[in-house]
């Protein structure tokens, strides 16, 4: 599966919604609490970031992922 870009996903949003796609870029700011984490992600093709959900239940390795630094690259693989 290719990378989809942060810009292409905010200019062609009706193209990716309810399709698994798969995102790489460096993270902005993570918050989590027990169940749920969010992560804002940024690609440098575009001034805003994009926000991923995390839910601890679906992740194995949820405890870990919300430890990443600023700064961390990362790959998300989900549904839009």
């Amino acid at each position: 599966m290719d990378f989809i870009q942060i810009k292409d996903i905010y200019k062609n949003q009706k193209d990716y919604l309810q399709k698994e796609i798969q995102i790489a870029g460096w993270i902005r700011t993570i918050r989590s609490s027990k169940a749920f984490g969010f992560l804002e992600l940024n690609d440098g093709t575009f001034l805003k970031n994009i926000q991923v959900v995390l839910e601890a239940e679906q992740l194995p390795d949820y405890t870990n992922i919300v430890k990443r630094n600023i700064g961390t690259a990362v790959i998300i693989t989900g549904i839009l």
